[in-house]
C-alpha cells in the first residue's frame, strides 16, 4: 500500500498541470517549521480559550478594549453566556 501511495505521489509530481497546487505544496514544505509552530499555537488556543472563558467573561485584550471604549472597568469574572 505504501508503494502505491508513493507511486501516486510520483505520478502527481511528474504530471503536467496542477501548477498552482504544486507551487503551494512546495511553499508549505519550505516553511514547514513555521507552519508547525502556527499549528501548535492554534492547537493551544483550541484548548486554552474554552478553559479561560469558563472562568472569565472575555479575553484580556477584549477587557482592555471594552475598558477604553466605555470608560469604565467591565466585570471580568464569571463566564459569559453564548449570546453575549
Amino acid at each position: 500500500m505504501t508503494m502505491g501511495h508513493l507511486g501516486l505521489i510520483m505520478l502527481f509530481c511528474r504530471a503536467n498541470g496542477f501548477g498552482w497546487l504544486k507551487t503551494s505544496l512546495a511553499a508549505i514544505g519550505r516553511m514547514a517549521f513555521t507552519n508547525y509552530v502556527v499549528a501548535s499555537i492554534w492547537l493551544f488556543q483550541l484548548i486554552a480559550s474554552p478553559l479561560w472563558l469558563s472562568r472569565f467573561r472575555f479575553g484580556p485584550l477584549e477587557y482592555v478594549s471594552r475598558w477604553l471604549t466605555y470608560g469604565q472597568k467591565p466585570r471580568m469574572l464569571g463566564a459569559a453566556s453564548a449570546t453575549e
